[in-house]
C-alpha cells in the first residue's frame, strides 16, 4: 500500500510538473515538419516524398535550436547536401557488385569517427553515414534513382531547417527559464526521494544523476544566453553546487543516524525527517511552478516561497530539543535541521552576480574553444586515428557491422532489408557493454513500436489519415528523447513503420511490421557479434584506472574541505586590515574546493558507470566489480560528509576546526599509503577514533564529520588493495 501510494504520489507529480521539463513546442514544431512531407506523399501518390519525411526527421533530430541562427542554417545545409550525396552515391554505386558494400564501410569509418568532436556532430555523422547504408541496402540502382533519392533528401534536409528556423521558436530567456525548472524539478525529486525512504541507502540514486545532468544542461542554457538572464535563474545557478553539497551532506547523516538518536526514539526520529523533507520538497516545486509561470520571476519569489519552511524547520528543531532524550540525539537533529535550514536560505542569501560571472567566464571558453571548429575537427580525428583512440576502434567496428549488413541487406533482396542496416547502425556503440544494453532495449521499444504501428494501420484505412497519424507519433519521438530510450524507441519505431508503410504501400500491416521485428533482431546479432569480435572495447580493462582516478580526486578534496577550515580559523585570529583581500581569497577558495568537489563526485561517478559496464560483460559474479562497488559507495559517502562543511563555518569553532586540520594529513595518508604501510596508519585511526573527548569539548556536528571520516577511510584503505592492486597485478 505504502509502495502504491508513492508510485500513485511519484506519477501525479510527474503529469502536473514533469511534463513542462519537456521541450514540447519543439516537438510540436518537428511533428509538424515530418509530417507534412509524408502527408503530400498519401495525398499526391509520390511515395519518394516520405524519403523527404525520413530526411526531415533527421534534419530536426541533430538541429541544436540553442546555437545561432547563422550556424544552425550552414549545419542544416551541410547536413542535407551530405546526406543527398551519401544516399546518391550509395544508389549508383548498387549497380557494381560489391562496391556498394565497401563504400558503406568507408562512410561508416568516416561518420563514426566525427563522434570524438562531441554527441551532436557524432550524431550528425552517424546520420550521414546511416543514410548511405540504408540506400546501400535498397533493392533500387542507376543514375535516374541515385538522382531523385538525392533530390529527395535534399528537399527534406531544406524543408526542415527553413521551418526550424521560420516557425516559432524559444527565446533565449524561455531556454533558460525551462532549464532552471528542470533543474529544480530534479532537486524535488531527489528531496522527495529522501523524504520516502529516509532510511534507504540507494533510493535517491538515480535522482542524484538526473539532479547533475540538470544542473550541467542549466549552466550551459545560462552560459549561452545572449542578454540578461532573470536574478531568479541565476541565483539558482548560483546556488546549485552548494545545494548539492548540502544535500549529499543531509543524505550522510541519514545514513548514519544510528549513531545518534537512541532505539526508542526511531520511529520519532524518522517521522520529523520525513515531515521536515516533504515540506522542502513542496517549497522546492512551489519555487519551479512560480519560475514557470511568472513573467518575470524575481529572486524575491523564492524567498517568499522557502520563508514558511524555514520557519517551519525552525519549529521543528525546537520540538526536537525538547523531545530527544540524550544529547546526541538532540545534537544529531539539530546538525540535521540545520543543514534544511541552509538549504531553505540559500537562494535568497546567494550573491546573484556570481552566477552571470561564472556563466561569462564559461561562455568566453567556449568562444575560445570553438574559434576554429574545421581545423580543430580535422586535428581530433587524425589525433584518434594515429593514436588508435577509442573512437577509431568504434569507426572501425561499426565499419565491419555496416559491410555486413549491408551484404546481408541486398543478399536477401528484401523491400525491408534496409531496417537491418538501420538497426545495426545505431546499436553499435564504443563500448561492447554499451551496444548490449542499447540492443536489449531497442528490442523492446522496436517489438512495442511495431505493435502500435500495425494497429494504426490495421484501424484507418484512409493513406491521408494514416499520414496525419505521424504528427502526434513524430511529435512523441522527439519529446521522449528527454524521458527515457525505450519511450523513444517506442515512438520512432511507429512513426517509421507508418513512413515506409505510405511509402510502399504493399502487403499487410501486420507482415510489415513482423519484417521490421525480424530484421531489427537480425541487426541487433550483427551489431553484437562485430562488437564481441572486431577489436573489442572492453570496461574491465578501466576499472583500475578509474578507481585510482575517483580514490585521488575524492582524496584531494576531503583534504581540501578539512584543511581550507583550518585556514579559516587562522585567517580570522590574524590581524589584518585588508578585509577585502581576505574575502577575495576565501571567495577563489570557495571555488576552487567547489571544483574539487565537482570533479570528485564526476569521478565517482564515472567509475560506478564502469562499474555498471563491467556487470553486463560478465555473465558471472564479478568479484573484481564487487570490491570495486563497494570502494564507490565509501567514496560518495566520504563525499557527503565532508561536502556540509563547506557552508557550517558558524558550526565550529577553532579546537574542531584545527582537529579536522589534523585528521585531514592522517586521511590523506591513509588513502595514498602503499600497501606494507596501511596497516599501521590504520592503527593510528582506530586508536584516535577510540579516544573521543567529551560531548563538551567539541560539538556534536564536528565529532560526527571526523567520525564518519574515519570510518570511510578505514573502509576504503580495507577494499582499495582488492580493486587496485588485484587489477594492477
Amino acid at each position: 500500500m505504502i509502495f502504491s501510494m508513492a508510485g500513485r504520489a511519484a506519477l501525479l507529480r510527474s503529469l502536473s510538473h514533469g511534463r513542462h521539463r519537456l521541450p514540447f513546442s519543439e516537438s510540436v514544431r518537428g511533428g509538424l515538419i515530418c509530417a507534412a512531407p509524408a502527408v503530400l506523399a498519401a495525398a499526391w501518390h509520390a511515395p519518394l516524398l516520405c524519403w523527404s519525411a525520413i530526411a526531415a526527421f533527421w534534419t530536426c533530430l541533430c538541429d541544436d535550436s540553442g546555437t545561432r541562427p547563422r550556424e544552425r542554417i550552414e549545419q542544416g545545409l551541410l547536413f542535407a547536401v551530405l546526406g543527398a550525396l551519401a544516399a546518391g552515391y550509395a544508389i549508383a554505386a548498387g549497380a557494381v557488385p560489391g562496391l556498394a558494400i565497401v563504400l558503406a564501410g568507408v562512410s561508416a569509418w568516416l561518420g563514426a569517427l566525427v563522434r570524438c568532436r562531441g554527441a551532436l556532430p557524432g550524431l550528425r555523422g552517424l546520420l550521414v553515414a546511416t543514410a548511405f547504408a540504408v540506400c546501400a541496402a535498397f533493392p533500387v540502382h542507376g543514375l535516374q534513382d541515385a538522382r531523385d533519392y538525392a533530390l529527395y533528401f535534399v528537399a527534406g534536409g531544406v524543408w526542415a531547417t527553413a521551418c526550424n528556423l521560420a516557425l516559432w521558436q524559444y527565446s533565449a530567456d524561455t531556454r533558460v527559464r525551462s532549464a532552471t525548472f528542470a533543474w529544480l524539478y530534479a532537486l524535488g525529486s531527489y528531496v522527495g526521494k529522501l523524504a520516502q525512504a529516509p532510511d534507504s541507502r540507494h533510493g535517491a540514486a538515480a535522482s542524484r544523476a538526473e539532479l547533475r545532468t540538470t544542473l550541467d544542461t542549466m549552466s550551459a542554457a545560462i552560459s549561452a544566453a545572449p542578454g540578461a538572464v532573470a536574478p531568479a535563474c541565476r541565483r539558482w545557478l548560483a546556488d546549485a553546487e552548494q545545494a548539492m553539497a548540502l544535500l549529499a551532506g543531509i543524505e550522510s547523516l541519514l545514513h548514519s543516524r544510528s549513531r545518534a538518536p537512541q532505539a526508542d526514539a526511531e520511529a520519532a526520529t524518522l517521522e520529523l525527517i520525513r515531515a521536515v523533507l516533504e515540506r522542502l520538497a513542496e517549497a522546492i516545486d512551489a519555487c519551479a511552478a512560480d519560475l514557470r509561470r511568472a513573467a518575470k520571476p524575481d529572486a524575491a519569489l523564492t524567498a517568499k516561497r522557502l520563508r514558511p519552511f524555514a520557519e517551519h524547520a525552525e519549529f521543528a528543531r525546537e520540538s526536537a530539543d525538547a523531545e530527544a532524550p540524550s544529547i546526541d540525539a538532540r545534537a544529531w537533529r539539530e546538525s540535521f535541521m540545520t543543514l534544511c535550514a541552509r538549504l531553505a536560505t540559500l537562494a535568497a542569501d546567494a550573491d546573484p552576480d556570481s552566477g552571470t560571472r561564472n556563466a561569462a567566464r564559461a561562455a568566453d571558453a567556449a568562444a575560445s574553444h570553438a574559434s576554429q571548429p574545421w581545423r580543430d575537427a580535422l586535428r581530433a580525428v587524425v589525433a584518434q586515428v594515429r593514436t588508435h583512440g577509442v573512437f577509431a576502434r568504434y569507426a572501425a567496428r561499426l565499419a565491419v557491422a555496416a559491410m555486413i549488413a549491408v551484404s546481408l541487406a541486398r543478399w536477401r533482396s528484401g523491400e525491408q532489408g534496409y531496417w537491418l542496416a538501420l538497426t545495426t547502425m545505431f546499436i553499435v556503440q564504443p563500448t561492447f557493454s554499451q551496444t548490449v544494453r542499447v540492443s536489449s532495449l531497442r528490442i523492446g521499444g522496436t517489438m512495442l513500436g511495431a505493435v502500435l504501428a500495425s494497429a494504426l494501420a490495421l484501424a484507418i484505412h484512409s493513406p491521408i489519415l494514416l499520414a496525419l497519424a505521424i504528427l502526434p507519433l513524430a511529435t512523441g519521438t522527439l519529446a521522449a528523447r528527454a524521458v527515457s530510450y525505450v519511450s523513444y524507441i517506442l515512438f520512432l519505431t511507429s512513426h517509421f513503420v507508418l513512413v515506409a508503410h505510405l511509402g510502399t504501400p504493399v502487403g499487410e500491416p501486420w507482415d510489415l511490421a513482423v519484417s521490421r521485428v525480424l530484421n531489427s533482431l537480425a541487426g541487433v546479432a550483427v551489431g553484437v557479434a562485430a562488437s564481441f569480435l572486431a577489436w573489442p572495447e572492453w570496461e574491465q580493462h578501466k576499472l583500475g584506472p578509474a578507481a585510482a582516478h575517483a580514490l585521488k580526486c575524492v582524496s584531494e578534496y576531503v583534504q581540501a574541505v578539512l584543511r581550507g577550515h583550518a585556514s579559516a580559523s587562522e585567517s580570522e585570529s590574524a590581524d589584518s586590515a585588508d578585509a577585502a583581500q581576505r574575502e577575495a581569497q576565501a571567495e577563489r577558495n570557495a571555488r576552487d574546493i567547489a571544483a574539487l568537489r565537482r570533479q570528485a563526485c564526476l569521478a565517482v561517478d564515472a567509475l560506478e558507470s564502469v562499474i555498471s559496464a563491467t556487470r553486463l560483460e560478465s555473465l558471472s559474479s564479478n568479484h573484481r566489480a564487487a570490491h570495486a562497488s563497494v570502494l564507490m559507495l565509501r567514496l560518495r559517502k566520504l563525499v557527503g560528509v565532508v561536502s556540509p562543511l563547506e557552508g557550517a563555518d558558524a558550526a565550529l569553532d577553532h579546537a574542531d576546526r584545527a582537529r579536522l586540520a589534523a585528521l585531514a594529513q592522517s586521511v590523506g595518508a591513509l588513502l595514498r599509503a602503499t600497501r606494507e604501510q596501511r596497516a599501521g596508519l590504520r592503527a593510528q585511526l582506530q586508536a584516535a577514533d577510540d579516544a573521543e573527548p567529551t560531548a563538551q569539548t567539541r560539538s556534536f556536528f564536528a565529532r560526527h564529520i571526523e567520525h564518519e571520516v574515519i570510518d570511510g577511510a578505514l573502509a576504503v584503505s580495507m577494499v582499495v588493495p582488492d580493486v587496485l592492486d588485484v587489477l594492477d597485478a
